[in-house]
């Protein structure tokens, strides 16, 4: 019922909102992506990894 009673400027403010959402989302999942990189690997052998990679 209270979908119908929406106004444009209510949709307009919600796809704004969610398309904020999404950016801040994904942002923050790659974060968290590279955080729980770094703790379950240690650092060192991270960096070593990304050396034999290179060289």
């Amino acid at each position: 019922m209270l979908t119908n009673l929406k106004s444009p400027i209510h949709v307009g403010l919600d796809r704004t909102l969610t398309c904020m959402d999404v950016t801040f989302c994904l942002s923050m999942y790659i974060y968290i992506i590279f955080y729980f990189l770094f703790i379950l690997f240690p650092f060192e052998s991270v960096m070593q990894s990304w050396l034999h990679l290179l060289y």
